[in-house]
């Protein structure tokens, strides 16, 4: 009793608190201030009746059935108050903005450099930061000079507890440590740094321009990703606006704006004047960051250096952009020669472990030129290990040194960064004021949807009373219903759609405004349904991403078994071969021995040297050298089998005999060839088959292969010629193809910076399509205007590189549909969904393992393959009460229930439409006449259907040929 008095009492006070739930009993002493307890002098009376040491048995036991009655109560009331706890926890703490992370004013390099994570593993970090159970969103910002996680908690001090355990674990670096050199800020204060970030304020290099490039990095990486969402989004948005206008504003970007930079302008302070040209130079990486220094480089009158990189292909695009320089590329291999022959050494790599030590290092010859040789490491983790700075012959800079190269101008940036602060407490406020308003977004939702569905719960019930009345009666009542609901809801939207920029109200009045609506209509208890369906919604998705991931690593650990085994083979044949060739070498000293010329003075004694030989070869011990390393390869050779029939399961164990057409089928090959470009396979094939018939869609194909290319090389010739030729098809299709083509061939005109020609062109091809276009009509020739400094045209997104690929795609998708043909072949789609649908059939033959002819004689799967939506092309409904398919002659019908049965189905119910009936699956009652009007319009796509119904039961058929007509029943 007195346990669970206690455990009761701990609840009652931590939720009157702050929420914080304790689980261990303790003592209590104000047991009279807790509601638990309402029968509290009988507590008293079984405590004095307990020190008198009654007799009576009878009335021990009705004590201790009151005692049990009490703890029962107790028990029953503390897990109430647990339940309503944790739904205080989501509606009473709001969820809020916080930052976390290390970074060059708070944590040295060898700490940063355990927790960076490079790019391509940003979106995998952000699915596991929003897999933790008080994180809704989250974005990753890890360069060279700092790791920070920004993220929307739905508990402040719980998802920075989250977030500083993840970092632990990715790491390896204990919690405490991390919390000696973490900072965390929330809200404005977390918005406001990730400003000064974007504007490169909280840079080494005050005003860089290489952090907000990041930052964009980090948007553009984060967009499709789930947990990057609207919150930290609009976040990165507005911070991305910031910095540039503090850029644009403040000029503050001006003189060494990169850590690229700094690290060339460290190297000029540390070298005499005189030899700027006869410097020898050494850069290690020509990724990012090494391209940048290449270029910092030649911009202060570096005329030749020495590249080292594992690929040439990037040392020569660099070459090609500066062409007035000579760049030597040297592979890695040959690095430390490179380097014995330089004075200055760049290291800007991505390798996980030091590329010069300090006995590296130390067999470097002597430099000849200067006194000792400079390493400048701007990697993270770092290229050169920091003891190699104790010696005599070498000097080594990283980036936490660079704080000194930007000391000289750092009053004229300070003045900026004052200037730039206006700049970002005006943004902050729009950042602000925008975050207000998305408070009140579910509440607008789920109000609709309430209302929503009380106007169509009373219209079915006011259709039904009226019996039988024409379509246009109907309508005029559907439209009442929709009238009324949208001036029942006018006001309260006009309150609710605040911006927070309003003169007329404020922000705290719509809030205020906002919790009132949840609480007339009781709004709270399904937003907090919706925060956790939607992350019961993410839970599967990552579960799906971890199935995947682990396919992967099965793949990963078979690579890495069959690497195991050629190492172990490497060993014992190395291994193997210096035993052979140590017994030879003593053999043949023997035979030297023996076949010497014989000294009558001193014979030669050939017993002794036999058994020397001997005795050195029982001592080399050949077999028991050999043994160990042919021991371990055996060892290795075993497990591989069944770790190969672990990670590649019997594929064959899924498949079912099945009558293919093999006509169809080398036509199906042939088109994939086909739509691949590889015309000579496809002819090939044709030939061999004897199918001439398969050639009909080479012409075609082989005409969009050759615009396709043009287009790559940006000729749009050919592509205008054919939609000249087919100007009034496409038309008919909608499509605005030509306008488009004629658009990137003007934006080339443009980029070539003649205002005569633009015009021309203008007036020669896209003069008849202002009337129909005007506004894209607009816009082009505004940029005439700004020919020769296009980069400022307010329409500059016509110029990125990025149209050409779009056009090319929109080029390709209409072609195919232009011939009646999918973009993608059907085989190639076949091949995906069956990929993907493989799995689900080998668990399910492996469940039916000892019925085998049951699984060839299936006609229909026990269980649905899920696919993915780009799958999902026309759909074929099954009726759940006949199973039968769904036609033109017996389409599917929707119930007033929103129940969808087909139409044989109803009649069969009904009794030939003449009587109402019950649903099968709900008490609902409907009329077989009423449901005339509502039949589903068979060439509509039936998801519009599954979205508006509750419990479905719909069977989904794919079929691979998209924008093509349903095929027969039969066939299928």
């Amino acid at each position: 009793m007195a346990a669970a008095g206690g455990f009761s009492t701990s609840i009652a006070s931590s939720a009157q608190s702050n929420g914080n739930l304790r689980s261990q009993a303790v003592p209590c002493p104000q047991i009279q201030s807790q509601t638990f307890y309402k029968p509290l002098n009988s507590r008293r009376t079984s405590a004095s009746n307990q020190g008198l040491c009654l007799k009576c048995e009878s009335a021990s036991q009705n004590l201790n059935s009151i005692h049990k009655e009490e703890s029962k109560r107790s028990n029953v009331i503390a897990l109430e108050q647990l339940k309503a706890s944790a739904i205080d926890r989501y509606t009473k703490e709001k969820s809020s903005i916080i930052v976390i992370g290390l970074n060059v004013h708070t944590a040295p390099v060898d700490v940063r450099e355990k927790l960076a994570i490079p790019e391509a593993q940003w979106p995998r970090a952000i699915s596991d930061l929003c897999a933790l159970n008080h994180i809704e969103e989250a974005a990753v910002l890890s360069t060279c000079n700092r790791m920070e996680i920004y993220a929307v908690a739905l508990s402040q001090h719980r998802g920075v507890k989250e977030v500083t355990e993840w970092m632990s674990k990715i790491s390896g670096v204990p919690v405490s440590e991390l919390c000696q050199h973490r900072f965390m800020l929330y809200n404005k204060d977390a918005t406001r740094h990730l400003f000064e970030v974007a504007s490169g304020l909280d840079s080494i290099v005050l005003g860089e321009g290489q952090i907000l490039a990041q930052v964009k990095q980090v948007k553009k990486l984060g967009q499709g990703v789930d947990g990057f969402n609207r919150k930290i989004g609009g976040l990165f948005e507005h911070a991305i606006i910031t910095g540039k206008r503090v850029r644009t504003e403040t000029n503050i970007s001006s003189g060494s704006v990169s850590v690229s930079s700094a690290a060339v302008e460290l190297a000029l302070t540390k070298l005499p004047e005189s030899s700027y040209a006869t410097v020898r130079v050494l850069v290690i990486g020509a990724g990012k960051m090494g391209k940048l220094v290449i270029k910092h480089l030649a911009a202060n009158g570096c005329k030749e250096m020495v590249v080292v990189n594992r690929t040439e292909e990037k040392v020569a695009v660099i070459r090609e952009e500066l062409k007035d320089m000579r760049i030597v590329y040297k592979p890695l291999s040959e690095m430390m020669g490179c380097a014995a022959e330089a004075d200055v050494i760049f290291t800007s790599t991505a390798s996980e472990t030091p590329l010069f030590l300090k006995e590296h290092v130390q067999t470097l010859p002597a430099d000849t030129k200067m006194a000792r040789r400079l390493f400048i490491d701007i990697s993270v983790p770092r290229n050169v290990e920091p003891c190699v700075s104790d010696l005599e012959t070498a000097e080594v800079y990283n980036v936490d040194n660079l704080k000194d190269v930007v000391a000289a101008n750092k009053e004229d940036r300070l003045r900026k960064a004052m200037k730039a602060q206006t700049i970002i407490s005006e943004e902050l406020q729009n950042f602000e004021a925008w975050k207000d308003s998305l408070e009140a977004v579910p509440t607008i939702k789920k109000l609709r949807a309430y209302l929503e569905r009380i106007r169509a719960s009373e219209l079915e019930k006011c259709l039904s009373k009226m019996g039988d009345i024409t379509d246009k009666q109907k309508k005029a009542i559907y439209d009442l219903s929709m009238g009324m609901m949208k001036k029942f809801l006018h006001g309260p939207m006009q309150q609710l759609r605040c911006d927070g920029r309003s003169d007329f109200q404020k922000p705290e009045e719509m809030l205020e405004i906002m919790h009132a609506v949840n609480r007339m209509f009781d709004l709270e208890t399904e937003i907090i349904l919706e925060t956790v369906r939607t992350k019961m919604e993410r839970t599967k998705k990552l579960q799906l991403y971890f199935t995947a991931a682990k396919g992967r690593m099965e793949l990963s650990t078979a690579k890495d078994a069959l690497d195991r085994v050629a190492k172990k083979q490497k060993l014992s044949f190395s291994k193997s071969h210096e035993v052979i060739n140590q017994v030879s070498h003593e053999i043949e000293q023997a035979l030297v021995k023996i076949q010497s010329d014989e000294d009558p003075m001193f014979p030669i004694d050939q017993k002794s040297i036999l058994t020397e030989l001997k005795h050195k070869l029982i001592a080399t011990a050949p077999l028991k050298q050999l043994e160990g390393p042919q021991k371990e390869l055996n060892l290795n050779l075993s497990k591989l089998p069944k770790l190969l029939e672990k990670s590649f399961p019997d594929i064959s164990m899924a498949y079912r005999n099945v009558d293919f057409d093999f006509h169809i089928v080398n036509q199906i090959i042939a088109s994939h060839f086909y739509h691949q470009g590889l015309f000579d396979l496809g002819d090939c094939l044709i030939n061999e088959a004897g199918e001439p018939e398969a050639a009909a869609l080479r012409s075609h194909l082989l005409e969009l292969h050759q615009i396709l290319e043009a287009m790559r090389i940006k000729n749009t010739e050919p592509a205008l010629k054919w939609v000249a030729t087919n100007r009034e098809k496409l038309m008919q299709n909608g499509s605005n193809l030509e306008l488009k083509l004629h658009q990137q061939q003007f934006v080339e005109v443009l980029k070539r910076g003649s205002r005569a020609d633009s015009l021309n062109y203008a007036k020669t091809h896209l003069a008849s399509f202002a009337s129909s276009h005007m506004k894209e009509f607009q816009k082009l020739t505004v940029c005439i205007i700004w020919i020769g400094r296009l980069e400022k045209c307010p329409h500059s997104e016509l110029f990125a590189p990025i149209c050409w690929e779009k056009l090319t795609e929109e080029l390709n998708r209409d072609f195919c549909n232009f011939i009646g043909q999918s973009l993608q072949s059907p085989l190639s789609v076949a091949i995906a969904a069956g990929i993907e649908g493989l799995p689900t059939l080998l668990k399910l033959v492996n469940v039916m393992a000892a019925k085998k002819q049951e699984w060839q004689a299936l006609k229909q799967l026990p269980v649905p393959v899920e696919l993915g939506k780009e799958f999902q092309f026309h759909s074929i409904f099954v009726c759940p009460v006949s199973r039968d398919q769904g036609s033109e002659e017996n389409p599917p019908m929707l119930l007033p229930c929103f129940h969808v049965l087909c139409k044989k189905s109803i009649i069969n119910l009904s009794k030939g439409s003449s009587r109402s009936f019950k649903c099968p699956y709900c008490p609902a009652e409907a009329s077989a006449v009423l449901l005339k009007s509502q039949k589903i319009d068979w060439n509509m796509e039936f998801m519009s259907a599954e979205r508006e119904c509750s419990n479905l039961e719909v069977s989904l058929l794919v079929i691979c040929k998209r924008g093509v007509a349903l095929p027969d029943f039969e066939g299928l």
